[in-house]
């Protein structure tokens, strides 16, 4: 690997950037008005954590505590949103008030509207994810990061979230032929979704990627070269960040 430092990453496309992250640092770069703004955050485990880790238990926590850190705050808030939206709805009962017509296009009709009014947006956030995801495997398969490596590159990466979200949707869908509703039963199926994920992203044989990567055809598209260029350049600072990191931990051990 370049300058022999390896570094642990992944990462999330925005409408107009990437955010990358590692082990201690997160960098957000943004593209607006022709202008490249980088951000960069701590995501350091707290050393508290991470003596808990050795009990298994605790070590899922830290796994929380680690996503939790790598969002942004509109992540978050939606999050949040999600949730306190999904515990009212029993308690407000919004689907028995609607027919079986009326509860379909309940969905269609709003998600029909975001694409018109957004359609833009969208595709732009998701070339952001190709290049995203072409700059994390050009990093893996390469170990240095250029625009003509990083372009030749796939778009294509069995950690993206895309899968975790399709693994999920599948449980849940029986749990709905099972007519089951139960925010804790939720929550364990995402957690069910969270190891059957990891187990598929473990399998060796390569032959089950185009089935396994399958909804990143919709999720994934091929970026531009501008979208390639700010990716690059956020992940440079956090590779930089990094190294610099293990620079000093290196000194401070000696």
């Amino acid at each position: 690997m370049r300058d022999g430092i390896l570094m642990k990453i992944g990462g999330f496309a925005h409408i107009n950037g990437v955010t990358f992250f590692g082990d201690t640092f997160k960098v957000k770069t943004i593209l607006k008005n022709n202008q490249r703004k980088l951000k960069i955050n701590w995501i350091l485990t707290p050393r508290w954590l991470k003596r808990l880790e050795k009990f298994k238990l605790f070590k899922f926590l830290s796994i929380l505590h680690y996503q939790w850190m790598v969002f942004d705050i509109k992540m978050k808030c939606l999050i949040l949103f999600t949730i306190l939206f999904y515990s009212l709805e029993g308690i407000l009962q919004i689907p028995s008030t609607l027919s079986t017509e009326v509860n379909k296009w309940y969905f269609i009709i709003p998600s029909i509207f975001m694409v018109l009014l957004f359609g833009r947006k969208i595709a732009r956030l998701l070339r952001y994810h190709g290049a995203e995801h072409k700059v994390i495997n050009c990093y893996i398969n390469h170990g240095i990061i250029t625009e003509e490596l990083v372009t030749s590159s796939s778009r294509f990466n069995k950690r993206c979230g895309t899968n975790l979200v399709s693994v999920f949707i599948i449980l849940y869908s029986l749990m709905f032929l099972l007519e089951i509703d139960s925010l804790l039963i939720t929550l364990l199926l995402f957690v069910m979704a969270i190891f059957i994920n990891r187990r598929l992203i473990q399998l060796k044989n390569r032959k089950w990627d185009k089935y396994i990567n399958f909804f990143q055809r919709i999720t994934v598209w091929e970026p531009r070269c501008e979208e390639i260029q700010t990716a690059i350049i956020g992940f440079n600072k956090l590779y930089s960040a990094h190294r610099i990191y293990q620079q000093e931990m290196l000194k401070g051990a000696k």
